[in-house]
Formats: C-alpha cells, structure tokens, sequence
C-alpha cells in the first residue's frame, strides 16, 4: 500500500481557553461528543489554540526535503 496525504505539524505556545460561552458553543458544534459522553462542562474538554509558533507541512515523499515553515502570531 502506497502512503499518500500530507501531514501538519505545528510548534508554539499553547494558550488554553475557558471561557464557558467558547466552550458552549464548540460542544453544539460538534454533536459526536455528546456521543461520546462528555458535556461542555466535562473536565476532558478542553480546548486551546497555538496563537503564535510555526508550522509546516509534509508527506511520505517530501519528508527528508528542506522544511518551508509558515510563520504565524
């Protein structure tokens, strides 16, 4: 089986949000949670953001060239 898709790999500082109205809405976003028994108020969910790093993508067949990164924040 041939490996194909791409990759994404992020570095930077995490900043965790709590703020209850985010973490409302992000739970009614995403119905599979409630599957998979959590509530917005569920100490697993947790939500966060890398709001300042660098990225990069990658794949099997590119992953020994050059990295281009992607500077963001």
């Amino acid at each position: 089986m041939k490996p194909s898709g791409m990759m994404l790999r992020v570095s930077g500082k995490v900043e965790f949000i709590e703020d209850k109205a985010f973490k409302k809405k992000a739970f009614e976003d995403r119905p599979f949670l409630k599957a998979l028994g959590m509530t917005e108020d569920s100490p697993a969910m947790v939500i966060f953001r890398v709001a300042k790093g660098e990225a990069y993508f990658w794949s099997m067949q590119t992953n020994f060239e050059p990295k281009q990164y992607i500077k963001f924040g």
